[in-house]
């Protein structure tokens, strides 16, 4: 007889699975050297410096970036299964 027994998993492992699946879906690091390249650009071509600005161009970069990146992945999912490097 096989008993069908419910798995618990604690919240702090299932809070940095969600986190981690995010950072694979709007690929973290790619979209953290945007905003890096972003920021870089607006220190040199700014006339003055507002954190307002920063914040803002930080936090739409992010928002940009991870949202075309997830749109990409989910575009491009039937194509990938197709490639060696992108299968998994």
């Amino acid at each position: 007889m096989i008993e069908n027994k419910a798995v618990t998993i604690p919240a702090e492992v299932e809070v940095k699975s969600k986190f981690q699946d995010l950072a694979l879906l709007i690929k973290l690091r790619l979209s953290f050297l945007v905003v890096i390249s972003a920021l870089l650009a607006y220190f040199f071509a700014a006339e003055s410096i507002s954190w307002v600005k920063i914040i803002a161009l930080v936090i739409g970069g992010f928002a940009v970036t991870g949202a075309s990146d997830g749109f990409d992945q989910w575009i491009e999912k039937d194509l990938d299964k197709l490639m060696s490097r992108t299968q998994d």
